[in-house]
C-alpha cells in the first residue's frame, strides 16, 4: 500500500496555524447573503478558469461567469461544462462517501465528456511519460493511493495534508493522457471537504498554482519515492496565502454587514439581491437588461425594486427614460 513519506517542517506548520486561524475567522464571521453568494462565484470562476488552465485549456473567466448567471447558455465551451459537471458531483459528497479509483474514473468521464474519443474515457494512459510510472503499473498505484486515502492513518493526519498528499500522488501518477490536473483537482477538492475544509465555497488555491505553474510542476517532478516534504510545504504555502486573502475580504465585508444592519438596508427580497448581484458583477444595469436577468418578470416590477434599492441608498440612477442605468453607490 502506498505510504506517504514528509517531516513536519516549520513552514508547513507556520502555513497550517495560517489556514486554521483563517478558517475560524472565514466560517464565524457573518456577511450578507448576496456577498456570500458573489464570494462563491468568484471562487468557482478561479477554481474552473485556473485548473483548466494548468491542463493547457483556456476558459475565459467573463464567460464563465456569464454561463453561472444564466446569460450564456449556447457559445460555452465543453470543457467548461463539463468542469462544472464534475464540481457538482464534488459538492454532492457527503461525510459517508469513502472515495476510491472508480470515483477518479467517473469524475474524468464527466470531465472529458465529447472531448475525447470514448477509448480514453474513463480509461488509464497507455502511453509511457518521463517521471511517470509506467502504464502497467498505474492501477496498482491508483489504488494504493486511495487505499491509504480510506485508511486510519489518512484519517489520524491532517486534512490539509492529507488533500495536498492526494493531489501531489495522482498529479505523479499521471494517469491520464488528459486532464490530469482537473481530475486531480477534483479529487483533492474532495478530500478537503471530507476534512470540514470547504471554507464556505470561498477559496480558490487553483489561482496560485496557475499563476505559479512552472515552480509548481517543477515541485512535482521532485516527487520521488514518495517524498513529499517539499511538495506540502509549496502546497501549504498556497493554501495559507489564499485563506488569509479571503479572511481578509470577509472581515471587510462583514463591516459592510454591520453597516447594513444599523441602516436597515439588510433585508432585500431575492430579486433586489440578484439585482445587487448583477451590479457587483456587470457595474451597470439597464432597462434592455430585464428581460435577460429576470425571465417572465415585468419591466415595471424590475422598477419597482430599483426604486427600493435608490430609497436604501444602494444603487444611483444616472440618464433619464428608456436610457437610464443603475449603478451600485
Amino acid at each position: 500500500m502506498f505510504v506517504p513519506e514528509y517531516s513536519i517542517t516549520s513552514a508547513i506548520l507556520k502555513n497550517i496555524a495560517t489556514i486554521e486561524y483563517g478558517r475560524a475567522l472565514i466560517e464565524n464571521t457573518p456577511i450578507l447573503p448576496h456577498w456570500e453568494k458573489q464570494l462563491i462565484k468568484e471562487s468557482k470562476i478561479k477554481i474552473i478558469s485556473n485548473t483548466l488552465g494548468m491542463d493547457g485549456v483556456y476558459a475565459n473567466p467573463e464567460t464563465i461567469k456569464k454561463y453561472l448567471d444564466g446569460l450564456e447558455t449556447t457559445k460555452i465551451p465543453e470543457e467548461i461544462r463539463n468542469f462544472i459537471g464534475g464540481l457538482k458531483i464534488v459538492e454532492e459528497i457527503n461525510q459517508t462517501n469513502e472515495v476510491d479509483e472508480k470515483d477518479l474514473l467517473a469524475l474524468h468521464k464527466i470531465i472529458t465528456e465529447g472531448l475525447v474519443t470514448p477509448e480514453l474515457q474513463s480509461r488509464f494512459r497507455n502511453k509511457k511519460y518521463i517521471n511517470h510510472p509506467d502504464p502497467q503499473e498505474i492501477l496498482a498505484q491508483v489504488v494504493g493511493t486511495f487505499d491509504w486515502f480510506n485508511s486510519l492513518d489518512s484519517k489520524e493526519t491532517s486534512p490539509i495534508l492529507v488533500a495536498g498528499i492526494i493531489y501531489g500522488k495522482l498529479l505523479s501518477v499521471f494517469p491520464f493522457e488528459n486532464f490530469n490536473f482537473s481530475v486531480a483537482n477534483l479529487i483533492s477538492r474532495i478530500s478537503r471537504r471530507l476534512g470540514g475544509y470547504s471554507f464556505k465555497n470561498y477559496v480558490a488555491l487553483e489561482e496560485t498554482f496557475f499563476r505559479n505553474r512552472n515552480l509548481h510542476l517543477k515541485i512535482l517532478e521532485n516527487i520521488k519515492e514518495d517524498e513529499f516534504t517539499e511538495f506540502l510545504e509549496f502546497y501549504t504555502q498556497a493554501f495559507a496565502s489564499e485563506v488569509a486573502n479571503m479572511k481578509e475580504k470577509v472581515l471587510l465585508l462583514a463591516r459592510d454587514t454591520k453597516v447594513a444592519k444599523a441602516s436597515g438596508t439588510l433585508d432585500l427580497t431575492p430579486r433586489q439581491s440578484r439585482i445587487v448581484e448583477y451590479l457587483q458583477d456587470y457595474g451597470i444595469l439597464q432597462n434592455k437588461d430585464f428581460g435577460k436577468l429576470f425571465e417572465g418578470v415585468s419591466e415595471d416590477s424590475v422598477l419597482r425594486d430599483l426604486k427600493t434599492l435608490l430609497q436604501k441608498d444602494i444603487v444611483v440612477k444616472k440618464g433619464s427614460t428608456k436610457s437610464s442605468r443603475y449603478e451600485l453607490k
